[in-house]
């Protein structure tokens, strides 16, 4: 999956997922290793040292979901 497909699956999917249990979640699921690793597709090689960690929330559901890059 490209980032606009992940993209446009998080938006939407977000609100009727949100109104489900957060435990065992596809799409947590996704947005946490599906969506990350579409990140780390497009990053290049010469960034290894770069970390991205994306959640839906933990253990619950956050208010968004989120993606950080870090250095």
């Amino acid at each position: 999956m490209n980032l606009r497909d992940s993209l446009r699956k998080i938006l939407r999917e977000w609100p009727q997922e949100t109104q489900k249990p957060f435990r065992d979640n596809q799409l947590a699921s996704f947005i946490r290793h599906d969506f990350t690793q579409v990140i780390e597709d497009l990053i290049p090689s010469n960034f290894h040292t770069l970390k991205i960690k994306a959640s839906a929330g933990a253990g619950n559901w956050a208010n968004i979901p989120w993606l950080s890059i870090i250095g």
